[in-house]
């Protein structure tokens, strides 16, 4: 018992402890990512090239992830 206790304490731990986005001024780390059709990616470069990057993670398992996604706020984002 006190072990799942001690485990469910470190869980909420890291999951209050977690942040998303980056603070407001620091810089995102630089990285290279392959997509689907094989080309890869890296930010700096994009970044350098006047494109403006948004990565979005989701996950179907998510419902307002999902939600999210399908709702075309990206797409129409992307289109303006």
């Amino acid at each position: 018992m006190k072990r799942i206790l001690l485990l469910l304490i470190v869980a909420l731990y890291f999951f209050n402890n977690s942040q998303a986005q980056l603070p407001d001024g620091s810089l995102a780390p630089d990285f290279t990512l392959t997509d689907l059709s094989g080309t890869s990616h890296n930010l700096y470069s994009l970044l350098d090239d006047g494109y403006t990057v948004f990565i979005e993670f989701t996950a179907v398992w998510c419902p307002p992830c999902w939600n999210y996604h399908t709702s075309g706020a990206l797409a129409n984002l992307y289109l303006n």
